[in-house]
């Protein structure tokens, strides 16, 4: 049995059409995050503090834009790294593609600890672009103690006071949830406590595969059939995506490639129902 199966939709399974050519597009913004997280894909060590300048980033947008149909929405990810600690340089990107296409959307997928900062919060929430943004929180419940501050304190109890800021400042956020080797026996009862207390427009989950043995895996088809019924019984109203994208109909189709884009241009490109490995920033290590 292939890792996959049992879990993901594969694109013969499902009806929702793939908009050809179409890609979520991934701007590598900076090297630099205030986390130190012990299964973090990157590895900085010996290598320069980076951040696309604006010209590298209206290059990129530019790219994007002349590949992909005017007609059809075009995404684009904020990615590090940590966005939000250069969120001059996100706003730019948001500006600059809104002033050459309409149809634009972003996702910023950060660990939230900057919305401890009421200044940030009230700023991000203030921003006059803020409608092209979904907020993408990632935490991941009993299993976020690797997820820790570059002194080594943990950052658990934090993010669940960044969930309090985004309720107090009224910012809409998503959950990205990792499912690995410490959560992947506590996961539904997370995803629920989460949804209960926070109320996420959404939970997107991702599998970290490597950490994962043959028992594990099995766990995760029981984990999703027992979401699907929370589902269907309106205990749970968020949608869980990516572990079972056919739940809900919020999404009309999907799209082609994963492409990523750093101060070198586009760099990458996958398929989208591709199980991809680590991801690294594509510089090798400077001496």
């Amino acid at each position: 049995m292939s890792f996959t199966e049992g879990i993901y939709i594969d694109r013969a399974s499902t009806n929702k059409p793939i908009i050809k050519d179409s890609a979520v597009n991934t701007l590598y913004l900076t090297n630099q995050c205030n986390l130190a997280c012990t299964y973090c894909y990157e590895d900085l060590k010996g290598k320069e503090k980076e951040k696309l300048s604006e010209q590298q980033l209206m290059k990129n947008i530019d790219l994007v834009l002349e590949r992909e149909n005017p007609l059809e929405q075009t995404l684009f990810i904020l990615f590090g790294g940590e966005p939000t600690l250069v969120w001059d340089k996100c706003k730019f990107a948001v500006e600059y593609a809104l002033s050459k296409k309409d149809n634009v959307h972003f996702n910023m997928i950060t660990n939230g600890i900057k919305f401890l900062d009421d200044n940030f919060a009230n700023e991000y929430k203030n921003y006059k672009y803020n409608k092209y943004i979904s907020t993408d929180i990632s935490y991941d419940g009993s299993g976020n103690a690797e997820r820790i501050y570059h002194s080594g304190k943990e950052s658990s109890k934090d993010m669940l006071k960044v969930f309090e800021q985004c309720r107090k400042h009224k910012i809409e956020w998503r959950l990205r949830y990792t499912i690995n080797k410490a959560n992947v026996d506590n996961m539904v009862e997370d995803l629920v406590e989460l949804y209960v207390k926070y109320k996420p427009k959404r939970m997107i989950t991702s599998i970290a595969w490597s950490t994962l043995n043959e028992d594990d895996k099995n766990k995760l088809i029981i984990c999703k059939d027992k979401l699907r019924l929370l589902w269907q019984n309106n205990m749970i109203t968020s949608p869980v995506c990516d572990l079972f994208c056919d739940m809900c109909d919020g999404c009309a189709n999907t799209l082609d490639y994963k492409a990523y884009y750093s101060e070198d241009g586009e760099v990458r490109v996958d398929k989208n129902d591709k199980v991809v490995g680590s991801f690294s920033d594509f510089k090798e290590k400077r001496t």
